[in-house]
């Protein structure tokens, strides 16, 4: 579960590296960052509360729905004042609960990020409504100077899970965010 996190002063203030093939940066500038979005994949944002959510799917979620096949982001400022967690602990809280307890099957787990954005990742196996197995790679960061925490999730059904992982290991390893938000 390797993690590069650039640390960029602002990455959507400054030049992108260019993008790998078949892929183009999609700007978040809500959060000063830029995710890799695959070439005719979609892209969603939404607000609830102070909480945005990004989703970067296979599947159009406007018409669907929902999707499979996806990359989800979502960004909770101050949490330690939503939560009574700081940033760092709800993270590791968030990957923590991945268990039994959740019908989650764990795959692998890691430690991610530094001391400013320390950082936790897992791998589960779990199954949809429809009963099908489906594989979630999760990493979370928190921010400890800012208080922001971030909860990166990629999933796709275990029996496409290979083809989807190819586009979703460099979705979840090479990204830009601005450690000042």
């Amino acid at each position: 579960m390797a993690q590069d996190v650039e640390e960029k002063s602002s990455p959507v203030e400054t030049q992108l590296p260019d993008s790998p093939a078949n892929f183009e940066w999609q700007h978040l500038p809500e959060i000063k960052g830029a995710f890799l979005l695959p070439d005719n994949w979609h892209f969603l944002k939404q607000k609830q509360g102070e909480t945005q959510a990004y989703f970067l799917t296979r599947e159009d979620i406007a018409k669907n729905g929902r999707f499979s096949t996806g990359l989800s982001i979502n960004v909770i400022p101050k949490v330690e004042e939503k939560t009574g967690y700081p940033a760092a602990a709800y993270a590791k809280a968030f990957i923590s609960v991945a268990g039994p307890e959740t019908n989650e099957e764990v795959l692998e787990r890691a430690r991610l990020g530094e001391e400013t954005m320390p950082g936790f990742g897992v791998r589960t196996r779990s199954t949809n409504d429809a009963g099908s197995p489906v594989i979630t790679h999760r990493i979370a960061f928190g921010n400890t100077e800012t208080g922001t925490c971030y909860l990166i999730s990629f999933e796709s059904p275990e029996a496409q899970w290979e083809e989807a992982w190819s586009k979703g290991e460099l979705m979840l390893t090479k990204f830009l965010l601005d450690q000042s938000v």
